[in-house]
């Protein structure tokens, strides 16, 4: 096979800006994760826009965390409704483990209905107990002001009276 030199000079150059390429991308930094803006509003005490080591390595730690919290539900949940041992939920089991959480669920929601039902009857109480003393307040203010108003109107009688007298 005789190949023209100008074509494996173009063959050796197309292969050597490849491999320069690959090399300069090798060197570059990877890109760091974006970090979604909820995360940040969460672990950016600086509020640069970026995680810092401290404030990366407590978002790591925070994942961490949750992921164990994971781990441990799904090994109770294994060890609750796995019946036959095989360490997975068959279809009937897993109907089981819907059961009893839909159930769980409802009776969680319930408890706090009742206890919005029970704060929203004590604001109740509270609102009428105050309306009751705003009451007794404006009550025990009425006599008073009425013998103020009484003792302000007999001098202005009594020198009405005396002026008439006079004029007599």
């Amino acid at each position: 096979m005789n190949t023209p030199p100008a074509l494996l000079r173009l063959a050796l150059l197309a292969s050597l800006l490849l491999a320069c390429a690959s090399a300069l991308r090798a060197e570059e930094k990877p890109a760091a994760d974006p970090v979604p803006p909820s995360i940040l509003k969460k672990y950016d005490k600086n509020k640069d826009g970026a995680l810092d080591e401290k404030e990366r390595a407590k978002w790591d730690a925070a994942k961490a965390a949750a992921r164990d919290k994971y781990q441990k539900q799904r090994a109770e949940m294994l060890e609750k409704f796995d019946t036959n041992k095989d360490g997975k939920l068959s279809e009937e089991e897993r109907s089981s483990a819907k059961l009893s959480m839909e159930r769980v669920r409802t009776e969680q929601e319930g408890e706090k209905m009742k206890e919005r039902a029970a704060k929203a009857e004590m604001e109740e109480r509270e609102a009428a107990a105050k309306e009751a003393e705003a009451a007794k307040e404006k009550a025990k203010e009425a006599p008073t002001k009425s013998a103020l108003e009484a003792v302000k109107a007999k001098p202005a009688e009594e020198k009405a009276g005396s002026g008439e007298m006079m004029m007599d």
